[in-house]
């Protein structure tokens, strides 16, 4: 699609959207506190920002956004992407779209603030991108967590019960990123497809069901989602697990974009050993940064080793011995917190 199309698609969903929340009793814009609100860098997103909501009601969720009686102070969205599950509210009312659109977004992508006009500032990677929340419950599975799966089996990734994600979530989260990157054009920017978890140390979202690098190359080409074939892992809510399809995917499926997810052994020039080189792009590849499967360059290295340092600011309030410089250099101490991190969300032993 191009510029055009995608900003009519945007306003029909905005549409939708607006009678969705009308429906509901839900504000149309967030309350957003003015010390926090920004405009964007740049004349508008240039990627997409990828959580989940950690909770099992999408309405909650958008009312947890756009209301300040709920208690929100620091969360910032601008698109609520839902299951459908059959007594989903928000599910019903999205009914409403034309049928192009529900063929586009078969998952609510309900806009809670208008993208053109700025951001809601809570880390350096919202005034980029715009926020897309995923309604699922992470890890928090019962019974190790609060919650309990309507229609659905819990994924076991890394010795964690996960939420999977559904087909229609998948479709839509790839979808919402194609209007983006139609609307950016030419500044829309591949790198910028991230996950929370990337940005701020201290989050686990959108986690490892989100199979995140394939979302970012199905983003960048322009083939229907359906046509893809790791799709074919996915589901719907009410359909039990037994009943997939027969094609199932292997571990790395959740993680990377081409079954050989290490990059290659090619030597790169960075402030540390060449072998350390490589094995921190592989590790920085699994936490969801775009460094494999191929090596990159030094420079691109350098430039998410930097992501990674920025993101662990977010230990400030609570470690501040864990907060790195931002030098984009590989040093001990960078070194031991990429493996730490690993171990947390269980991507090593």
């Amino acid at each position: 699609m191009d510029r055009q199309e995608a900003l009519k698609i945007y306003e029909r969903i905005r549409e939708v959207s607006h009678l969705a929340l009308d429906e509901l009793g839900i504000d149309h814009e967030p309350h957003k506190p003015v010390e926090r609100t920004c405009k964007w860098e740049g004349e508008g997103p240039i990627g997409v920002a990828y959580h989940y909501t950690g909770g099992p009601s999408g309405v909650k969720s958008a009312r947890w956004f756009n209301d300040p009686s709920w208690g929100n102070t620091g969360s910032s969205c601008h698109v609520l992407v839902l299951d459908r599950l059959p007594d989903d509210p928000m599910g019903e009312a999205w009914n409403a779209a034309d049928a192009e659109i529900l063929r586009l977004f078969p998952a609510p992508a309900i806009v809670l603030a208008d993208w053109r006009w700025g951001t809601w500032c809570t880390n350096w990677i919202n005034r980029w991108c715009l926020g897309v929340e995923l309604r699922n419950v992470g890890y928090g599975v019962a019974p190790l967590g609060p919650y309990k799966l309507q229609g659905k089996t819990p994924e076991i990734i890394n010795t964690l019960p996960w939420e999977p994600y559904t087909r229609s979530q998948m479709i839509s989260a790839i979808n919402v990123g194609r209007l983006v990157r139609a609307m950016a054009s030419p500044l829309f920017d591949r790198d910028y497809i991230v996950g929370h978890s990337m940005v701020w140390a201290t989050k686990s979202d959108p986690g490892p069901a989100f199979p995140l690098h394939r979302v970012r190359t199905e983003i960048a080409i322009d083939r229907d989602p359906l046509t893809a074939p790791w799709i074919a892992y996915y589901t719907e809510p009410e359909l039990a697990l037994e009943d997939r399809l027969d094609w199932k995917p292997t571990a790395d499926l959740r993680h990377t974009t081409e079954p050989d997810r290490q990059p290659s052994g090619k030597s790169l020039a960075l402030e540390t050993d060449p072998k350390d080189a490589v094995y921190v792009a592989a590790a920085l590849y699994d936490l969801g940064y775009p460094t494999g499967p191929e090596a990159p360059t030094p420079e691109k290295l350098a430039k998410f080793v930097r992501w990674y340092q920025r993101s662990t600011a977010a230990w400030a309030p609570t470690h501040p011995d864990r907060v790195l410089a931002v030098d984009g250099v590989v040093g001990p101490k960078t070194l031991t917190s990429i493996n730490d991190r690993l171990r947390r969300l269980r991507l090593r032993p």
